[in-house]
């Protein structure tokens, strides 16, 4: 069902509301305990900025992301680097669109996207990884939430949107700090590393 505010895409002259947010959550994988993650490990988020906003989604743009929710290598790799592409024109009543740029399959709900052809994306849309076959199981499934500009001013930005951005910018968390290190005094360096205490 559409959420409030937004009406379902399909018919000629649907009027959408100014988009503030798309949303991505993760409903399906294999392997991968989902109620153990964290929102921001599940969820891609993005907030819809500029005249025109185009946003990537693939390996290239949120790689932990994808490691994290795909156990298998096999099924890892069947996802593009850009496997498709979010497109909005930020004109009041324009639908948000997908475009398909992998040459391996996109299921949305259910039907396969094709290759270079826009779609509109309907809130509470459901889009799937197959591997390379469009008979394959699905093996990552994601649910498409678009937040209007009302509700995100009203309830705040998706705690999923800062994560998403930095990302997508190749700002990649170290696992930990590396330890200082810890150089020796110049008088010491110059004496062969001495440190002037008698034995």
């Amino acid at each position: 069902a559409a959420a409030a505010g937004v009406a379902p895409g399909g018919a000629g002259g649907t009027i959408f509301p100014p988009i503030g947010e798309v949303v991505l959550t993760c409903t399906q994988t294999k392997g991968v305990d989902l109620g153990a993650l964290p929102m921001t490990q599940r969820c891609l988020a993005f907030a819809v900025e500029g005249r025109r906003w185009v946003a990537g989604v693939g390996r290239q743009h949120t790689p932990d992301l994808f490691e994290l929710l795909v156990a298998s290598k096999d099924s890892l790799s069947s996802i593009s680097r850009t496997h498709f592409e979010l497109q909005m024109e930020r004109a009041e009543g324009a639908p948000p669109m997908l475009k398909k740029l992998s040459g391996n399959p996109l299921l949305v709900d259910d039907r396969p996207a094709p290759q270079h052809e826009c779609l509109q994306l309907q809130d509470g849309a459901r889009i799937g990884f197959t591997g390379t076959s469009e008979r394959d199981p699905c093996f990552l499934e994601f649910r498409v939430k678009l937040r209007t500009q009302q509700q995100v001013r009203a309830e705040g930005a998706h705690p999923a949107v800062a994560s998403t951005a930095a990302a997508s910018s190749g700002a990649r968390l170290p696992p930990s700090p590396p330890p200082a290190s810890v150089s020796p005094p110049p008088e010491a360096a110059a004496s062969g590393g001495s440190t002037g205490v008698a034995a």
